[in-house]
């Protein structure tokens, strides 16, 4: 059996992330790809599981995503790491905005039970607000059938947790059933402000 193509990360000095160059010939797509990674460990283990016959990594479907991904950020060097995991955690990436001219957006969707769609609007900008870094999220519900949208700024990270949302806020996760008129009572999973940094040296 022919040996799969031997690939190896090497640090993009303008992006400043570690990048990988995936031939078409390791693609079910049979595409090429360009992904980057915030550490080596995190690149070498993409390349370890493109690189196992057994299951490819990168569905046709997703190195087509992929291939969009790329076409509609790499212009305005957005994360392109983070769209590839909220492509393969179900988000379809659907536009690019720019609402000023150092905040570059891009707006991704995922379809919620009884007619809701979340909207994740994932910032990079140089102008970010109090206590965010340059890269953050916004979120909202938007219901295209009654033309309802709420808005939820406050939301760090939110996703659909089977038949419910679950969201982040202030460092509390939170959980809400999803109805046709909204959400319901919320309800305080987690608070993790007490939790604190701890130095772990290797190995884990």
């Amino acid at each position: 059996m022919a040996k799969r193509n031997q690939i190896e990360p090497f640090f993009d000095e303008t992006r400043k992330r570690w990048k990988v160059n995936v031939p078409a010939s390791m693609t079910p797509g049979k595409k090429k790809l360009r992904l980057w990674f915030k550490t080596r460990d995190l690149a070498r283990e993409y390349i370890g599981k493109v690189s196992d016959e057994s299951s490819p990594a990168i569905p046709a479907a997703l190195a087509i995503d992929a291939d969009k991904a790329r076409a509609i950020l790499e212009p305005w060097n957005l994360d392109l790491t983070q769209a590839a995991r909220l492509q393969r955690d179900g988000w379809k990436l659907r536009r690019h905005e720019t609402p000023s001219a150092d905040d570059h957006v891009a707006i991704f969707e995922k379809v919620l039970p009884k007619g809701w769609v979340l909207e994740k609007s994932a910032h990079a900008t140089i102008d970010s607000p109090v206590g965010y870094g340059c890269y953050y999220d916004t979120h909202r519900l938007l219901q295209p059938e009654s033309g309802t949208i709420l808005d939820h700024p406050e939301w760090e990270w939110a996703g659909l947790d089977r038949k419910r949302l679950v969201w982040v806020t202030k460092g509390v996760l939170y959980a809400a059933k999803i109805h046709g008129k909204g959400l319901g009572d919320a309800k305080a999973l987690h608070d993790f402000n007490d939790m604190t940094f701890e130095a772990i040296p290797a190995p884990y």
